[in-house]
Formats: C-alpha cells, structure tokens, sequence
C-alpha cells in the first residue's frame, strides 16, 4: 500500500480536492478497501493453495474464460500501478543522483530489474518489508518532529488526556 504510486496518486488527489482535506475521504476509502480486500480474499487463497487470483478464479469456477478475464483485469490494474511506480522511481533517482528524469528512471529500472531477477518473488518480497521499514522511519520521524514543534510534545494524542483531567501530561 505504502508505495510510490499510492503516495503521488493519493497526495495529488488529496491536493485537487475540496482544498486538501474533504480529500482525506478517498485516502481513508484506499486503506480500508485494502484492508478489507486483503480480509477477504487471502483466507480463501490460502483455503485453496493457491498463491495469484486468477489461478484462484479459475479453479474456484471451474472455467478457463474466468480465469482469462481475472488476468486481464489484472494486467489493466497492474500496468496502471506500475506506471505511477515508475514515475516514482524516476523522481527519486533523478533528485537522489542529481541526474535528469529519464537517466533516473533508467537507472531505477535496472536495479528493480536486478533484484527480480537475481532473487525472483521472494527477493522483491525482502526488498519490499526492507522498504516499508524505511517508510515508517520516513514517515514517523518528521511527525515526531513536527509534533514536538508545533505542541511540545512527540505525540500530541498523548498529551489529550491532560486536557480533560485539567493537568499537562507528556508521555513517552
């Protein structure tokens, strides 16, 4: 979910929207769909031993056109994806290397194409919990910071109870 294409399509949608924050509504809907998707559907993959949906799809109706419109499907939603991917990829390479855009999105392939090769599905699956421990950091530091600006404390939720029991708490 944390990636770059969620991150630049629900930022900009977000931004356009009602002014930035009637927009939060869509980003609420992409987590909870997620959430709800991934609830629904991974129980009866692993019900069923199989490891993509198409292969589900089809084994589940017993129908070779199923399974044919699941991979369509799939493909449409995954080159969609891929290129909101890649244009992330190609501003982090450009801005990181201080190259232009293209030279950046080259070179962003070519690594992510190096480590679906060399170490397939289970190397893009250590690659992407390595990247979502990095995102949190990304994400949780400069909240902290933030926090600790604007309020005085690292997480201001924390400091609410202070307010109805009439005393500053600050805990960490």
């Amino acid at each position: 979910w944390m990636s770059a294409a969620s991150f630049i399509s629900m930022a900009g949608l977000i931004a356009l929207s009602y002014g930035g924050y009637g927009g939060s509504v869509f980003l609420m809907g992409w987590t909870g769909g997620y959430v709800i998707l991934a609830m629904l559907l991974a129980p009866y993959l692993r019900k069923y031993g199989k490891f993509t949906v198409p292969e589900f799809i089809g084994d589940r109706f017993y129908s070779k056109s199923a399974r044919g419109v699941a991979v369509a499907c799939l493909i449409i939603c995954s080159v969609t994806y891929v290129i909101g991917q890649m244009k992330g990829v190609g501003v982090a390479f450009s801005r990181f290397l201080e190259v232009d855009y293209n030279t950046g999105l080259t070179i962003g392939i070519a690594i992510v194409t190096f480590y679906a090769v060399i170490g397939g599905m289970k190397g893009i699956t250590y690659t992407q919990m390595a990247q979502y421990v990095v995102m949190i950091f990304a994400y949780t530091i400069p909240a902290i910071f933030i926090s600790m600006e604007l309020t005085g404390n690292p997480i201001p939720q924390l400091g609410l109870a202070g307010t109805f029991t009439g005393t500053e708490t600050f805990l960490l």
